[in-house]
């Protein structure tokens, strides 16, 4: 007796300390969705730490119940055969070896990280930053980890509920954290998303994108839970004829399944759907458009999963509920109109001006020279940027597409490894749909289906899959999905052993004519502890339930069930001594893989985040604070710390390089005293710049070419030469960890005068020119430094290359060009760009001859390539005076421009008009403009000042007064109106000068 009692408390002792482990292993991801997607390395040592925790709780487990199938064992070998190909990516080889490997890892340690007399290694990784590489191991580390996890802990159905319910409170909570914070910018901005922004936040999340792609991770949970509620309800009123679908014609048996789903449908069942509309609506109100095309591709993979089953009318029914639930709601916070003005986005010419499609053709042409073993996992940031060409101006830190990512970073072999893993995936859910399923089974399949598609739908647009909490929340869904797999048995052995079923099934089915009534059930009855030999065979759909309760395909007669009344492990055949082999084999593989990845990852993790918080303290340090002497030498002791134990971190490396100089200048401050005011004290702070000491080096170096100038003689009174010689000695030792940082040679760049460093600058100036060829602000910074060391003729080329990407720049590079005292051509500067070329003519040249062949130029672009050369201009691309806004940045913007419309066509054509003097043209041109773009005061008052110009002194004044209305604040209008009132007007006057500025363009959206 006393055993009979023991072993039930033993047994709820187990599934109490399951559904504690379950409880905790869910809420870790949504720990880490909450802390900013689980991105910073502080995070990801503790998610190794408790990883590695989950595993040692849930070995114990193993003892009481093992997994049913060896196919659980799949995801987490493919995810610990990425671990240890990353590893090898990290190894040194020889050299020969890595160029057939990696011919562009090759290029860059052989070629781009030899610096002066320096020999290029034998030995080299394949990884072209192996620390990050080394970073990137805690994700497929945890990834196996979580799956193994979650197929031993979220077996019962409690541990299934545990899941879906905890996952769809954080999407719930974090949807509505969203929501609220766009409806603040709604009425702040006056609109929802900006198209210009390639990133915003939303909730926790740095990046809309990637929030949502977790929500639609918990939006599958809440679909799944909604699944065992209905699949719940239906089981305990299977035996009552109220829910079961009756009629004779399709229109009543269409209305009593509707009434059936009604009755079916709880106040819990409706909690549930309006939890799944506000987690849909905030992926809609997101923004993110990879995010609503996954929520579609979701909806549209689990409704076709119902077409050919009885039950898909109930999935059509919730289906339209939910998509009627997702409109009320986004109109009554007043979202409508933004939501489909984004979502119009993913088609036509908005999408083709997304700046992603140009650089993934970059990130194919980096790839092609990195195949087949790729750059080294964790290192797209810097892998594709010598090899850029038509992307835009970011810095793209991943692909924001996977494929691209694992493409460059892995090659073929993690390409491979991928694809294999997405197959095996689907191998898992076809073996759910093999047998019949209880609520929580069927919950759960229905959560992966909805959860695989969006996935890979949402990652061709995004990184989120890399957030740990995206990644542990998918692991933890196929975990569920491993828990549920069951030993499919071999063909020949299926028809054996239901040879006599079928034999004796066929007597007693019905023909198809005369089914009884109850073969209109929507679900088929679910597996039970006992059931009745003698019930009636029915049909559902395709598959035939026989009186046992087998099922058979009505095609192939193959039993693809056992009768509860059969016992499984009887019909199962006995596994041989190879088999049970192999099974050990594989799950010693896995489970000690998974301890050892996981362990290693916690040091590499701690590592991580020691070098990230001693950064970032680095770059919020300022020379300005208070006490900033005392805090820049704690962190330069930290970073040289670091730096000791750390030798092959290229960002301590890069970071103690960079806080040994802020310390120099800092005692040259502390020296000089007390500077008394602010003005002095920046003065002071400038002088100590090292480009100051640089500039001043080549300076001399070109006042006497035959003479050698010793570096130290340009150095400030009481400075020291020692720490530019510590600080380039770290820049060095970073650029062999990292050959293709563009941080580190700029600040090689930067110290290039101390110990003949000067002897490569121009083939790092090239270098730099390579990797940032791209980006508009880099050139323009490297044209500086080359201005100064080794000419103006390589600073004109980095120009050139500037104003080819943004040639509305071309008033501020001229202007500095004529501040650095750089004799340049204009017609050579000028891009072939028609409102560049305007610009020119117009404001910055006085020669007659340099005009003409600036207008020249024009009309042969506009013969050859006719409006399209034209490209609309932005409101910070004013060409004009001093009164003119300075040039945004355009770091984050694409540089593929629009082109022009029609307004500003015509008020080009009216600027190119008043420079050949012909006014009577530019009048007409200039009223096409101010008829098609009305609310443009600047234009309307050029062509008030055209009217005057050609006597027509009413309609000028009455055009003044337009002015006025449209800017009534401005009183030089009224001012204006005066002298247009007074003025003596003859055809023949020469014209006035207008005061407002003259733009080329206009802006995008019309305003002025």
């Amino acid at each position: 007796m006393s055993d009979a009692v023991q072993r039930p408390t033993s047994e709820k002792l187990v599934a109490l300390w399951r559904r504690l482990l379950a409880v905790f292993a869910v809420l870790v991801p949504t720990f880490a969705a909450w802390d900013y997607g689980g991105i910073l390395p502080w995070t990801k040592w503790a998610l190794a730490v408790t990883t590695v925790c989950l595993l040692i709780a849930t070995v114990p487990l193993l003892l009481f119940r093992q997994p049913s199938s060896r196919l659980v064992y799949g995801l987490p070998f493919l995810a610990l055969t990425i671990w240890a190909f990353a590893v090898f990516q990290t190894l040194p080889l020889p050299a020969t070896g890595v160029s057939m490997l990696a011919p562009a890892s090759h290029t860059a340690y052989t070629q781009w990280g030899v610096v002066g007399d320096q020999v290029a290694p034998a030995s080299i990784p394949i990884s072209i930053a192996p620390w990050y590489t080394r970073q990137y191991l805690v994700l497929p580390a945890c990834f196996a980890g979580f799956v193994l996890i979650g197929t031993v802990l979220l077996r019962g159905e409690k541990d299934v509920l545990i899941l879906l319910t905890l996952t769809m409170f954080s999407g719930v909570a974090i949807s509505y954290l969203g929501t609220a914070d766009k409806i603040n910018a709604n009425q702040i901005r006056g609109e929802l998303v900006a198209p210009s922004d390639a990133s915003l936040p939303f909730g926790p999340f740095v990046n809309r994108n990637n929030a949502a792609g977790y929500l639609n991770l918990c939006l599958a949970c809440s679909i799944g839970a909604l699944v065992y509620r209905h699949r719940t309800r239906l089981k305990e009123r299977k035996n009552d004829d109220r829910y079961r679908v009756s009629g004779d014609s399709r229109w009543e048996k269409l209305v009593s399944r509707i009434t059936r789903f009604g009755r079916l449908t709880d106040n819990l069942s409706v909690v549930i759907v309006v939890f799944a509309v506000v987690i849909a609506s905030g992926i809609f109100i997101s923004g993110s458009r990879g995010g609503m095309l996954a929520t579609l591709a979701g909806t549209l993979v689990v409704g076709m999963r119902s077409v050919n089953r009885s039950r898909k009318f109930t999935a059509l029914i919730a289906i339209s509920v939910g998509f009627v639930g997702l409109g009320l709601l986004l109109g009554s916070i007043g979202m409508v109109s933004a939501v489909q003005e984004r979502f119009a986005q993913t088609w036509g010419d908005d999408a083709l001006q997304d700046g992603r499609l140009d650089h993934w053709q970059d990130s194919l042409v980096a790839s092609s020279n990195y195949l087949p073993a790729g750059a080294g996992l964790g290192t797209y940031r810097f892998a594709y940027m010598p090899f850029q060409r038509v992307g835009s101006s970011a810095w793209f830190l991943n692909a924001d597409g996977m494929p691209f990512e694992w493409l460059l970073e892995g090659g073929l072999i993690v390409v491979g490894l991928v694809i294999a893993g997405i197959a095996w995936t689907y191998r898992l859910l076809w073996n759910l749909a093999f047998f019949k399923n209880t609520p929580s089974d069927a919950a759960i399949a229905t959560t992966a289906w909805f959860a695989v598609p969006s996935l890979l739908v949402s990652q061709s647009f995004d990184f989120g899959i890399l957030l740990p909490a995206n990644t542990l929340l998918a692991a933890l869904i196929l975990g569920a999905v491993c828990a549920l797999v069951k030993p499919v048995p071999k063909r020949k052995q299926r028809l054996k052993d239901t040879k006599p079923d079928q034999a004796a099934g066929e007597s007693e089915r019905p023909s198809r004519r005369h089914r009884s009534r109850s073969a209109t059930q929507e679900y088929p009855p679910m597996q039970s502890e006992v059931a009745s030999t003698s019930r009636p065979s029915r049909r559902f759909g395709t598959k035939a339930v026989d009186s046992a309760g087998s099922s058979t395909h009505s095609g192939s007669r193959v039993v693809r069930h056992l009768g509860p009344h059969v016992s499984r492990k009887s019909k199962r055949p006995q596994r041989s001594k190879r088999q049970r082999a192999i099974d050990l084999a594989l799950a010693l593989v896995c489970w000690g893989g998974c301890f050892v990845t996981a362990g290693l990852a916690i040091p590499q993790q701690y590592e991580a985040a020691e070098s990230d918080r001693v950064v970032r303290q680095l770059n919020a340090w300022r020379p300005d604070l208070r006490h900033a002497k005392r805090k820049i030498d704690a962190i330069a002791d930290r970073t040289q710390k670091l730096a000791t134990r750390y030798p092959r971190n290229p960002d301590v490396l890069f970071a103690n390089a960079r806080a040994i100089l802020l310390q120099w200048r800092t005692a040259t401050i502390d020296q000089a005293g007390d500077l008394g005011s602010r003005e002095a004290f920046d003065r002071r702070w400038q002088l100590t710049d090292p480009l100051l000491r640089r500039f001043q080096f080549h300076s001399l170096q070109a006042a006497s070419p035959g003479e050698s100038v010793e570096w130290q003689s340009v150095l400030l009174p009481g400075q020291s030469s020692e720490p530019l010689l510590a600080a380039r000695e770290q820049a060095l030792a970073a650029l062999r960890f990292c050959p293709l940082n563009d941080q580190i040679y700029s600040l090689l760049l930067t110290l290039d005068f101390v110990d003949r460093g000067f002897v490569d600058s121009e083939r790092m100036l090239n270098q730099l020119h390579r990797l940032g060829i791209r980006r508009p602000d880099t050139l323009q910074r490297l044209g500086v430094l080359a201005a100064v060391y080794p000419g103006e003729d390589l600073a004109l080329t980095l120009w050139r290359d500037e104003l080819q990407l943004v040639p509305e720049r071309l008033a501020n590079v001229w202007r500095m060009i004529q501040q650095l005292g750089i004799e340049a051509d204009l017609n050579t500067l000028v891009p072939e760009d028609p409102g560049a070329l305007l610009t020119a003519a117009d404001s910055l040249t006085t020669d007659p001859a340099t005009r003409e062949a600036l207008l020249a130029r024009i009309d042969v672009i506009i013969q050859r390539e006719g409006r399209s050369s034209l490209k609309q201009l932005t409101t910070s691309d004013t060409v004009a005076d001093g009164t003119a806004t300075a040039s945004v940045s355009a770091s984050h913007k694409p540089l593929r421009h629009r082109v022009a419309d029609d307004s500003q066509w015509h008020y080009f054509n009216a600027r190119v008009a008043m420079l050949r003097g012909d006014f009577i043209a530019a009048e007409e041109s200039c009223r096409e403009a101010v008829q098609m773009s009305p609310g443009d005061i600047a234009w309307r008052e050029q062509y008030a000042h055209l009217l005057l110009r050609n006597g027509k002194q009413k309609e000028a004044v009455a055009q003044i007064e337009r002015c006025l209305l449209q800017s009534s604040n401005d009183r030089r209008y009224l001012t204006l109106a005066a002298q247009f009132r007074a003025a003596d007007v003859a055809p023949e006057t020469e014209p006035s000068s207008p005061d407002a500025p003259v733009r080329v363009g206009g802006s995008v959206d019309g305003t002025p």
